[in-house]
């Protein structure tokens, strides 16, 4: 018997600091970051889940602040066909972004409802800083928005990360007023997920029910929980799978899948030899009604942030 539009998994592609340039042979740490991102669109649409429903671009989608970058961007994602949502990061302009990615099936920052679904996109973006932001006017935003769905499971999406990283330097370039959004949260039990980039890692943490998952970069990893700013040598960690359950009970429908690229199945190789991608198992999230205790986060092989201004890194 098919399944209705309610029972229906919901598949999120999540791609992150693509970090492009105005050319196509654009560099960061040794690595084109034009070659590494379609390498990761490919991996993704060789998935068994392929296409996915909705794409979101968590911020730094270029590097160099050219239009030629976001225009490259669009260009390479327009041809599938799926609606692609994005978000400015430090190293955007959300000037550019506004005028190149807001038509068609193109849209920056607001909100999406797909079935019981509803993704809030948030804007951390703070002009000339490295860490973000959201300010009165957007956290005032975000409980609007949070209000105006409570009939709906929500998943926020950002760029900075709002829970500390173990990492001295990237900690000090996250989200400033996180205290704030958290609080937010916490009030907003129909919240079941948070995801952002600028870590350029994979984490996957559970605080009072919600799930809390950063995804790497298409391009150069950072090193976790290091003190200063260190890369590692791994390509793009490219593909893990999270479903997040809509109620307390243990079945799997009106799960979300936060594809983040989408897995590779469980027997797959931690690494391949040609891509070097981490594999993900599939978890899933317990209901919110047994908030309240902090869960500590599991360790994963990840790369890490290199998120910089004017690659000061």
């Amino acid at each position: 018997m098919a399944k209705s539009p309610q029972d229906r998994a919901l598949k999120v592609l999540q791609i992150s600091d693509t970090h492009l340039h105005a050319g196509a042979d654009g560099r960061m740490r040794g690595m084109t970051t034009y070659a590494t991102f379609l390498s990761v669109l490919e991996h993704a649409k060789r998935d068994r889940r392929w296409p996915a429903d909705l794409i979101i671009a968590t911020g730094d989608v270029v590097q160099d602040e050219s239009r030629a970058g976001y225009e490259r961007f669009r260009a390479s994602l327009e041809p599938l066909g799926i609606t692609v949502v994005s978000i400015p990061g430090n190293h955007d302009d959300p000037n550019l972004m506004a005028e190149i990615l807001t038509s068609g099936s193109f849209q920056l920052g607001g909100e999406v409802r797909r079935d019981k679904w509803s993704l809030v996109l948030l804007s951390t973006y703070l002009a000339g800083e490295d860490a973000g932001g959201l300010g009165p006017a957007r956290l005032a935003g975000l409980r609007k928005a949070l209000a105006a769905h409570t009939d709906q499971h929500v998943l926020v999406a950002m760029h900075h990360h709002p829970l500390p990283m173990g990492s001295t330097w990237l900690d000090g370039v996250a989200l400033r007023d996180s205290a704030a959004f958290l609080e937010i949260i916490d009030a907003n039990p129909h919240v079941r997920a948070v995801v952002c980039g600028h870590v350029h890692q994979a984490s996957d943490r559970e605080r009072n029910g919600v799930r809390f998952l950063s995804t790497p970069s298409t391009c150069a990893q950072f090193l976790p929980a290091a003190h200063s700013s260190r890369w590692t040598s791994d390509r793009p960690d490219c593909v893990g799978s999270s479903s997040i359950p809509t109620a307390a009970s243990k079945r799997k429908s009106s799960g979300y899948r936060s594809a983040r690229a989408l897995d590779r199945g469980a027997r797959a190789p931690r690494r391949a030899a040609a891509a070097r991608r981490q594999m993900d198992a599939v978890d899933r999230l317990p209901s919110r009604a047994g908030r309240g205790t902090a869960v500590p986060p599991r360790r994963r092989r990840a790369g890490g942030l290199a998120n910089r201004r004017r690659e000061r890194r």
